[in-house]
C-alpha cells in the first residue's frame, strides 16, 4: 500500500507502515509520543479513508485527538518513515524503497503493509 503526493520530481507513491507495540497505549503509542509522531508521521485522512483500485474493507480509521483521523489497516494505524530513501529510475523520475520494513522502536516494530 502506498499514499502518493505530488513533489518537485512529479508525484510519487510512498510506503506505509503498520506498528505492531508491545507498548502499555498498544498501537496508538505512536501516535500518542511526539518523537515517533515525527520518525513516524501518521497516515491522516479527512472524511472517509479509501484505496483505489483494491477492496476497502481492511482500511478503516482511528481518532486522534484534535479532531484527526488517522488511517488503519486491518484495525492497525497506518504510518509513514520521515528518512524513507528515494532510489532514482531510468526516466528520471524517483521511487521509495520501503527502507523502514523491520525498524524496532518506540517499544515495537514497523512492518510494510502488504500492496494485496
Amino acid at each position: 500500500m502506498a499514499e502518493s503526493y505530488s513533489t518537485g520530481l512529479g508525484w510519487l507513491s510512498f510506503p506505509v507502515y503498520r506498528f505492531s507495540s508491545t507498548a502499555p497505549y498498544g498501537f496508538a503509542a505512536c501516535s500518542a509520543s511526539a518523537a515517533c509522531a515525527r520518525a513516524w508521521p501518521p497516515v491522516l485522512t479527512e472524511g472517509t479513508p479509501g484505496w483505489t483500485g483494491q477492496a476497502t474493507s481492511a482500511i478503516g480509521g482511528t481518532s486522534l485527538p484534535g479532531g484527526l483521523t488517522q488511517v488503519t489497516w486491518k484495525g492497525q494505524p497506518l504510518y509513514q518513515f520521515s528518512r524513507e530513501l528515494l532510489r532514482p529510475l531510468p526516466n528520471g523520475g524517483a521511487a521509495a524503497v520501503g527502507n523502514g520494513n523491520g525498524v524496532k522502536a518506540f517499544g515495537g516494530t514497523f512492518s510494510l503493509v502488504p500492496v494485496s
